[in-house]
């Protein structure tokens, strides 16, 4: 089964529906790592950390 997507003029949620696609299919590479998805968590639960001490959390 294939999806069919309409192609955006501009890059947006079509064109990351259509990379994962490609994807999935092996014929594209991930842009993102599970390296990149860890550091955004250390990222956001750093902004938290700040947010709730009131203080600059370093990483």
């Amino acid at each position: 089964m294939t999806p069919v997507l309409p192609k955006a003029q501009r890059p947006g949620h079509a064109e990351h529906l259509h990379h994962f696609f490609d994807c999935l299919q092996g014929r594209a590479e991930p842009i993102n790592t599970p390296s990149n998805g860890v550091d955004m968590i250390k990222i956001l639960c750093s902004i938290y950390e700040s947010a709730e001490n009131g203080r600059e959390v370093r990483l």
